[in-house]
């Protein structure tokens, strides 16, 4: 029970002015008074005892109250709130189906009592039947607006482990990208350096070990820019130094058409894409050639690579995989095909 329900148990009996209302229109006497002030007590005993998220306790708890209001309507007509108390606990803790025939079976006794104890005073049947009625239905209510409020709850945290899942899918998939990539130039220019070396170019080893200060500071940049939310480098800003990196590696690199006006979202899932798939060529490809083509119409953009290197299949990892993630939140979709090798993949365009 939250704080907000534990306050509420205690404004809701502010009803039971309307069991003590009769005090001040009949002459009751001492021992009258005093029986309703006992019938009172267990009352109250019966109420917090119901006020339970266990429904078993909620139900003994209303069960309790019929008891004790029974018990007391001989003696004040002011026990048909006590009913209704009752009668909010059965609403609030059954089914409808229950709750209906439970009700009914209330009535029914309340309307013998009040034949029985207040012979032709029809008064106190009518009023008891229809109180009951309407506060039981309040009770209805209130288990179907809780009911509601859980499941908003409920879906709330699955929304927001959802969230939490994917946000941990996308930093993965970014981290992947960059570091594969930024690794890979490592190696690259490790090599480099190592070669120059050994032939005694010293000047050329330097320049190599002197860049790989630059892409590790860079590398090192775009993975706190990243886990804080980082947006990608424009498209054009990123297309040329990734063919310049195929072409340090040894490849010839061939480009034709372009894209324009790319949106911020087509730039930020294409950029990590394209880098992803020069990665590939320069860690797996063992041809010399790649050719890369751009065509976008009025509906779509497109995006093929080529290379000349010898593949009998392709097997999609991590890289792969995070590739067609990152299409699949544009609508588009990535496909490829060996001899020779080609990616293409193709996005419905959005300018």
């Amino acid at each position: 029970m939250d704080q907000k329900e534990s306050r509420l148990k205690w404004v809701y009996l502010v009803n039971l002015v309307f069991y003590l209302v009769p005090v001040w229109f009949r002459p009751y006497s001492l021992m009258e008074i005093g029986w309703q002030l006992l019938a009172l007590a267990g009352f109250l005993v019966c109420y917090f005892y119901a006020y339970s998220t266990q429904k078993r306790r909620t139900l003994l708890g209303a069960l309790g109250i019929v008891l004790v209001a029974s018990l007391i309507t001989p003696v004040t007509f002011g026990s048909i709130s006590l009913f209704a108390f009752a009668a909010f606990f059965f609403g609030f803790a059954l089914p409808l189906r229950y709750f209906a025939l439970l009700i009914l079976g209330l009535g029914c006794w309340i309307t013998l009592l009040g034949w029985w104890l207040f012979d032709g005073v029809w008064e106190f049947s009518l009023y008891g039947n229809l109180l009951v009625l309407g506060i039981g239905t309040m009770g209805q209510v209130e288990q179907w607006r809780q009911k509601v409020q859980r499941q908003q709850q409920q879906s709330k945290a699955e929304i927001s482990q959802l969230a939490a899942q994917l946000e941990r899918e996308r930093i993965a998939r970014d981290l992947h990208d960059i570091l594969g990539h930024s690794l890979s130039s490592v190696i690259l220019k490790a090599d480099l350096a190592a070669q120059f070396l050994q032939r005694g170019q010293q000047a050329d080893a330097l320049q190599e070990v002197q860049q790989l200060g630059v892409i590790a500071r860079e590398s090192l940049s775009a993975v706190r820019h990243t886990v804080a939310g980082y947006r990608h480098k424009g498209w054009d800003s990123t297309v040329q130094p990734l063919l310049e990196l195929l072409r340090q590696a040894g490849f010839a690199v061939e480009l034709n058409g372009q894209w324009q006006d790319l949106t911020e979202q087509e730039e930020q899932c294409l950029v990590p894409v394209l880098t992803e798939l020069i990665t590939n060529i320069i860690r797996h490809c063992q041809g010399r050639q790649v050719w890369l083509t751009l065509q976008q119409t009025g509906q779509q953009r497109s995006l093929v690579i080529t290379d000349d290197g010898a593949c009998s299949t392709i097997e999609p990892g991590q890289g792969l995989k995070g590739i067609a993630e990152r299409l699949s939140l544009l609508g588009g979709q990535l496909s490829w095909q060996t001899d020779p090798t080609r990616f293409h993949l193709q996005i419905p365009r959005t300018a």
